[in-house]
């Protein structure tokens, strides 16, 4: 009788025994599987097929208490970044380059991320990432992109050619800047000049071209935005319907209207012209074809273009 309860208990054991050995085995193999981590990553005008990835380092430590300290490469679409059960920080390390030479701002740009042990991903928040304006872009920050993005697995010649756009930018950027200092305008170029206030200091504001018709100014006195204006040049449908923020600074020699859209404050100071009307330049409109002689070329294309406004905005 005695011997036959003996067996059960040691049934009983060995039982327990293959239940415990099999929950630390589900346990060990939980904390040595990785997570995708759905990290997202705001930088404006960035399309990393085009540019450089967004590079990223990871620091922290995994569920069993070893530090982790890994590097990866963000794209648009993906991260491409999986880990063990653990807390981490992710830090976007340096500057990508965007198709155009575009280089960001990285400061500050990171968040934190735990992965539970069943695998249950939580991201802190999304990072945003800003465009340097071009011209205040440097030769370093330009070569540490380039250096972080080499391991990427981009070519070397994609990346010598986004190399050449992000100085070739920044050199544009500059010579325009400097060429309006000379006209007597803190900004100038072929289409409308900017004056800020004297107390401007150079570091508070900027300038950047986004497209062959768009350009914005900012506002950032001590790295604090505080005002906001997108200007454009518009050949065809340019009247914004927000009419409220928005200023019709006129009409080019060459037939396309410019206007300002605000955003926030701090701008009520600042002054928008243009360097090329029809009153200014009657040869430049001339050259291209328009006349002011009676009721033909320039007279009749602002008449219907006035009617385009009206049905447009109502005004």
């Amino acid at each position: 009788m005695n011997g036959s309860r003996n067996i059960k208990i040691l049934v009983a054991v060995i039982a327990a025994a293959v239940l415990c050995c099999g929950a630390i085995w589900y346990i060990h193999s939980q904390q040595s599987k990785t997570y995708s981590v759905p990290l997202v990553i705001n930088a404006e005008g960035l399309d990393t097929k085009q540019g450089t990835k967004i590079p990223i380092r990871v620091k922290g430590k995994d569920i069993r208490g070893n530090a982790v300290n890994k590097s990866f490469y963000g794209g648009t679409s993906s991260s491409d970044i999986a880990l063990k059960p653990g807390k981490y920080r992710f830090t976007v390390s340096h500057s990508p380059i965007a198709k155009d030479g575009t280089i960001y701002n990285v400061d500050g740009a990171s968040t934190d991320t735990s992965i539970s042990k069943d695998g249950k991903v939580s991201v802190k928040s999304e990072i945003t990432i800003s465009p340097i304006a071009a011209e205040k872009v440097t030769d370093e920050e330009i070569k540490k992109a380039c250096d972080a993005a080499k391991d990427s697995g981009i070519s070397t010649s994609k990346l010598n050619t986004l190399k050449k756009k992000a100085q070739t930018r920044r050199d544009d950027a500059v010579a325009e800047k400097t060429a309006a200092s000379s006209s007597g305008h803190a900004y100038s170029n072929d289409y409308f000049y900017i004056d800020v206030p004297d107390d401007w200091t150079s570091s508070d504001w900027s300038v950047e071209q986004i497209n062959s018709v768009k350009w914005k100014l900012e506002y950032k006195p001590n790295n604090h935005p505080v005002g906001e204006a997108v200007i454009v040049v518009a050949a065809d449908n340019p009247w914004p319907k927000n009419n409220g923020a928005v200023k019709d600074l006129g009409k080019l020699a060459n037939g396309q209207n410019v206007y300002v859209t605000f955003a926030g404050g701090g701008l009520s100071e600042v002054s928008f012209g243009l360097n090329s009307t029809w009153s200014n330049n009657h040869e430049y409109a001339q050259e291209n074809g328009l006349t002011d002689e009676g009721e033909t070329d320039w007279n009749a294309i602002w008449k219907a273009r006035d009617m385009m406004r009206k049905e447009q905005t109502g005004k």
